[in-house]
């Protein structure tokens, strides 16, 4: 059992932070739509086509899925994506930084 001093708030980002990069570096994340984004993506749709804040992106499975009949932004604070989807936009931010961004629904 690990004893001592607990981490800050700060330790414990990093550490998640550093997590991600390594785990997507890695290459093993799927790349087919999860189950909740196809759920979701059938929900929105009785909406019309919609603009999806989609906050923690990954890798953009979801994000990818959801802009086919979608306009999605897509936010992450550990990727740097490089996108060319007419439909789909990439912000490197935090949640913090996004107080002026308007959508109809959230993603997450």
């Amino acid at each position: 059992m690990k004893t001592g001093k607990p981490q800050s708030k700060t330790n414990m980002l990093k550490n998640k932070d550093e997590y991600w990069r390594s785990f997507y570096k890695k290459d093993v994340a799927p790349s087919e739509p999860s189950p909740f984004a196809i759920e979701c993506a059938n929900r929105i749709k009785d909406f019309g086509r919609s603009i999806v804040l989609d906050i923690g992106c990954g890798n953009l499975r979801d994000s990818l899925f959801l802009a086919k009949e979608n306009v999605v932004i897509a936010v992450d604070s550990n990727a740097d994506h490089q996108v060319d989807h007419d439909s789909l936009s990439f912000i490197r931010s935090s949640i913090e930084n996004l107080e002026d961004l308007q959508c109809d629904c959230i993603y997450s």
